[in-house]
């Protein structure tokens, strides 16, 4: 549980409750359940297909304080896109590049969670673009691996570089989410 982390205000910018003013928006499903899950820790996974043109929805994710850890993949960015391009007040930003015409990985993290990545638990050969991070909750050890296999990847490798990262996270934790 994340109970001392959560504040009433934080609580209440989600705009639980029914406010007959304000219809629903495409984000309400979200909101509401960040509002019934309030003290978890909320993460997920996008497939993004490419940051730079939809970073704006991204951010309103993360400003709103919806998930607590995003994970994105085909983020599509090189070293030309600064990493102050894709700030996000609130959140730290760990990226993988590869190119702005595929791959690319990253996490968005909420700055105040204790987190660090993990290089020597990912796993980027054979095409696979991999990288994990890890995040201390009430002293517990938990690993996120932001896995990608470019469609031109056999299957193997990626079910290779599931076992090999999987073994060396479960040396330290019984926690792995695979994203």
């Amino acid at each position: 549980s994340m109970d001392p982390i959560v504040s009433n205000e934080f609580i209440d910018d989600t705009g639980c409750g029914n406010d007959i003013e304000n219809p629903p928006d495409k984000y309400n499903s979200i909101k509401l359940f960040r509002c019934k899950h309030a003290k978890n820790l909320i993460f997920s996974h996008l497939n993004v297909n490419s940051l730079y043109p939809k970073f704006l929805e991204v951010k309103h994710i993360l400003d709103n304080g919806f998930v607590d850890v995003f994970a994105l993949s085909e983020t599509k960015l090189d070293s030309s896109f600064p990493l102050s391009q894709f700030f996000v007040p609130n959140y730290t930003l760990h990226r993988l590049d590869r190119s702005r015409h595929g791959g690319g990985l990253c996490f968005y993290v909420r700055s105040h969670l204790p987190h660090t990545i993990r290089k020597e638990l990912s796993f980027n050969a054979d095409g696979i673009e991999s990288i994990t991070l890890e995040v201390i909750i009430n002293k517990e050890k938990l690993f996120f691996i932001n896995i990608y296999r470019p469609p031109n990847i056999a299957s193997q490798h990626l079910k290779s570089a599931i076992n090999f990262m999987s073994q060396k996270c479960l040396c330290e934790s019984r926690t792995i989410f695979i994203l």
